[in-house]
C-alpha cells in the first residue's frame, strides 16, 4: 500500500502550518540575498574559490524559493510571488542568454564568475532536485527525507522531501513541524535518508 493511501495520514494536522508570520515571510522571501551578495562581493574582489560555497548556497536556496513560489507558499500575493519567480530566474540564469553574452563581451569578471557558477548549478539541478531525494525509493515510500536537525539547518530544510510530497501546501520553513506530526501519526513507517 502506498503511503498516500494510509488512512493515518488523514489525522495529521497541517492546515495551521500554511500561514506564515511576517518574520517567516521575510525569511522565505529573502533567503537567497545574503548568499548572492557575499558571492558577488568575493568574486568582484577576485576571490573566486572563496565565492564558490556562497554561490552554491545561493543556488540551492534559489531552488527552494522558486519551488515554494510554484506552490504559492511564500506567503505573498500572486503578483509578488511572480516577481520572485522572475527575479530568481534572472539571477539563476534560466532565461538570461543576452545578459550572459553582454557580460562576456564586456569582460566583467565578477559577473562572468557568477554566470559560470550558476551554469554549473543548472547542470547539477537534476542531481539535487531529483536524484538525491528519490533514488532507490519504492512505490510505498516514494521520496526521502532528512531527520537530523543539523543537516536540515545546513540545507535550509530543503530535504524534507517526503513531507513536501505528502503536504505540498506547507511552506518549507514549517516542514520540521510537519515532519514531527507525521512521525507521530505513522511511527512505524521507515523513510530513507537523503544523506
Amino acid at each position: 500500500m502506498s503511503l498516500l493511501q494510509d488512512r493515518r495520514l488523514r489525522t495529521v494536522q497541517w492546515k495551521d502550518l500554511t500561514h506564515l508570520s511576517p518574520l517567516e515571510m521575510i525569511i522565505e522571501n529573502s533567503i537567497t540575498l545574503p548568499w548572492l551578495i557575499i558571492s558577488c562581493l568575493l568574486a568582484w574582489k577576485h576571490y573566486y574559490l572563496a565565492a564558490l560555497p556562497f554561490s552554491f548556497i545561493f543556488f540551492l536556496t534559489g531552488l527552494r524559493q522558486v519551488h515554494n513560489g510554484f506552490h504559492h507558499t511564500l506567503g505573498t500575493p500572486r503578483l509578488l510571488t511572480a516577481l520572485t519567480l522572475l527575479s530568481n530566474s534572472v539571477l539563476m540564469l534560466v532565461a538570461i542568454a543576452a545578459f550572459i553574452i553582454a557580460v562576456f563581451f564586456r569582460h566583467i569578471t565578477f559577473l562572468q564568475y557568477h554566470v559560470l557558477a550558476m551554469l554549473a548549478g543548472e547542470l547539477l539541478t537534476g542531481f539535487f532536485a531529483v536524484w538525491t531525494v528519490h533514488h532507490d525509493c519504492d512505490e510505498e515510500v516514494f521520496a526521502r527525507t532528512l531527520s537530523r536537525q543539523w543537516k536540515n539547518r545546513l540545507t535550509y530544510n530543503m530535504f524534507y522531501h517526503l513531507e513536501h510530497h505528502l503536504f505540498p501546501g506547507v511552506p518549507t520553513i514549517k516542514l520540521p513541524i510537519l515532519a514531527a506530526r507525521i512521525r507521530e501519526a505513522l511511527p512505524d513507517v521507515t523513510v530513507k535518508e537523503v544523506f
